[in-house]
């Protein structure tokens, strides 16, 4: 699942579901499994996610991938 706002317009926003396709050091690709670009392969790359909090005297900087690991649950599953 995509954890961040890519690109609107070819519907890579957050909560897009993917399918992993191959895993590099700084990029992967992912085929999109649901919206308007399905079955496409988009190429992704690692982003830098910056501190903003006002009275820290640095920034703390780190780069990783807007991705997390998703699983399937029913709802028939998750009440028992």
């Amino acid at each position: 699942m995509l954890l961040g706002n890519i690109d609107q317009t070819n519907d890579l926003c957050n909560g897009t579901r993917l399918q992993l396709n191959n895993l590099g050091n700084n990029v992967i690709v992912v085929t999109v499994i649901i919206g308007k670009t399905s079955h496409q392969h988009i190429l992704i790359l690692r982003m830098d996610l910056v501190t903003r909090k006002r009275g820290l005297p640095l920034k703390f900087q780190r780069r990783q991938l807007p991705i997390s690991l998703c699983f399937v649950m029913t709802i028939n599953k998750s009440k028992g």
